[in-house]
């Protein structure tokens, strides 16, 4: 059996060209870039501007575009994009601010536009490890109710 991420499902099931897209909550990832060299018009929008900042750095000729922005207030228009990600992000969304985060993806969506959650559980043994340095199991929780 195949392991995949949900990045990787992501781009098995859509077909991305001439869509407008946003990866919320990016990093320094390449989720963006990616996006961009299948033909969308990508955007990657994240709280930190150094990060911001790396993503850009990584690939500035893929056409991926990054902003400085927050889940609960993302700087597009109303009615502007086609899917808006959330790939292992919105468990950093503050938990009183999951449901604005939820309700401005589909302010920015068209109708009829997509917004994929692929928020990781909790619980197994990366996680277990992890918790001794940082312990998320909560914030996931409430990043899966408000999903």
């Amino acid at each position: 059996m195949r392991r995949c991420r949900p990045r990787e499902i992501f781009f098995d099931l859509l077909d991305l060209s001439g869509k407008r897209v946003v990866d919320v909550g990016c990093g320094e990832t390449d989720l963006a870039h990616r996006m961009a060299e299948r033909g969308a018009t990508a955007f990657g929008i994240d709280t930190k501007e150094d990060a911001i900042a790396r993503a850009q750095a990584a690939k500035p000729d893929s056409g991926a575009i990054y902003r400085v922005g927050r889940a609960e207030k993302m700087p597009f228009d109303d009615a502007s994009l086609d899917i808006v990600i959330f790939t292992n992000s919105l468990h950093h969304v503050a938990p009183e601010l999951m449901a604005a985060a939820m309700d401005e993806a589909w302010r920015v969506l068209v109708p009829g536009g997509i917004l994929m959650v692929a928020d990781p559980l909790a619980s197994g043994p990366r996680y277990e490890l992890k918790t001794l340095i940082h312990e998320e199991a909560d914030v996931r929780k409430a990043a899966r109710a408000a999903g």
